[in-house]
């Protein structure tokens, strides 16, 4: 394995159309000018040409109002004559290992098959909401609604002013950035950070397949912000926060939807779908899919995260109160993050200590470390202890 140069990186998109075809060259030609720059990109080499390879794409992720670096995977792939030679696992190995030594928390990835990365310590710890409507009629719970535009007036609820859909314009896209950083930041712990730059990328990204990002006003006044594109069989949203007031996460907050919230959702499911048709020219009985923060549809495992520096990584998890834990960890991938260690904890953060020789009071491997801390799924009997889940990735690339 070797880390590609600049100059090289091009050669990596060959390999990338064989292995997914389903990309258009309109997608591509946007990734290797805007994404594949600042990717570091590992690579194997067979026969004269790259047959094996990673992009990890650099994204800060907002982490309770403090930023840590990560890398998100993609294009994890080998060609098919290449396969089960031990390339990507030795990728692998020796990227978490480079990570490790830049004392990055964890990388993290979405995965085409979970059981593909469960041996190198990962584990699921983002899950999305999804709805989808396939053809007019049906429950209003279902997903975006495929009905015709609403008429003059129409999408009222209880006096309330109709809701409308516009573009998001170039010069909106710091506003857009802290209004989506507002709405995450209310409702998960972590999450890839939004500015106006990401904003910018992410309107062009969506362009490359005949999307975009819009803005879902009432009354004048925006409600809500969604990136958009038509997929294989209709249209994805893939991202739509709303004001908690307007449309709260009732879903993911484990309630049950009152009158009022169906009527407003009901609402945006009609102005966005309207909007959609308009936008991508897609027929009004296609599909539309629509990813939210929990208030419509049904929950999905998503994104997989491992832990890469241990020791960065628990420096960021906080408790609400002072405690000691005395932790044993194994990593067999990584044994640099193995021991037993002294964790204390409090408001501000945490940090761990050598405690060769104590007794620890509770033993996992990595991955069960990252799915209590980023998952939230607790080992028994240690529930209070503090951790990041509701973790919301949504990215693509």
């Amino acid at each position: 394995m070797r880390w590609l140069r600049q100059e090289e990186k091009g050669a990596t998109r060959p390999l990338w159309e064989e292995m997914f075809p389903e990309d258009s060259a309109s997608f591509l030609d946007y990734y290797y000018r805007e994404k594949a720059p600042e990717a570091e990109i590992s690579a194997e080499e067979a026969e004269g040409r790259l047959v094996s390879m990673i992009h990890w794409n650099p994204y800060p992720l907002w982490v309770r109002g403090r930023r840590w670096d990560s890398r998100y995977l993609v294009a994890v792939a080998t060609s098919p004559a290449f396969r089960h030679q031990g390339r990507m696992a030795e990728q692998l190995r020796q990227g978490l290992e480079h990570w490790r030594r830049q004392r990055m928390p964890f990388v993290w990835l979405v995965p085409a098959k979970e059981a593909i990365y469960r041996p190198f310590g990962f584990r699921t710890v983002s899950w999305l909401w999804r709805g989808t409507r396939t053809e007019a009629g049906g429950s209003a719970g279902e997903a975006l609604s495929a009905a015709k535009p609403p008429e003059p007036g129409a999408g009222r609820s209880g006096g309330e002013a109709p809701l409308t859909v516009r573009p998001l314009e170039p010069e909106e896209d710091a506003w857009a950035a802290a209004f989506w950083m507002r709405q995450l930041a209310g409702r998960f712990s972590l999450f890839p950070e939004r500015n106006a730059a990401y904003m910018a990328r992410l309107r062009r990204e969506t362009a490359s397949e005949g999307g975009g990002v819009a803005v879902l006003e009432q009354g004048g006044t925006p409600v809500g912000v969604f990136a958009f594109w038509p997929a294989e069989a209709g249209i994805e949203v893939r991202e739509m926060a709303l004001e908690p007031g307007f449309l709260p996460d009732f879903l993911r907050l484990g309630q049950a939807e009152t009158a009022l919230w169906g009527r407003r959702r009901q609402a945006v499911q009609e102005a966005a779908a309207a909007y959609l048709r308009q936008a991508c020219g897609y027929p009004a009985q296609g599909p539309v899919t629509l990813v939210n923060t929990g208030w419509l549809g049904e929950r999905q495992p998503y994104a997989m995260a491992r832990i890469v520096c241990l020791e960065a990584f628990l420096e960021g998890i906080r408790s609400p109160r002072e405690k000691t834990l005395c932790l044993r960890v194994e990593d067999p991938l990584l044994p640099e993050n193995q021991g037993t260690f002294r964790w204390r904890l409090g408001p501000e953060g945490s940090r761990m200590e050598p405690a060769a020789g104590e007794a620890p009071e509770l033993s996992l491997r990595i991955e069960a470390l990252g799915q209590w801390l980023l998952g939230g799924q607790a080992p028994s009997g240690y529930e209070e202890t503090p951790d990041l889940a509701e973790v919301f990735f949504t990215e693509i690339v």
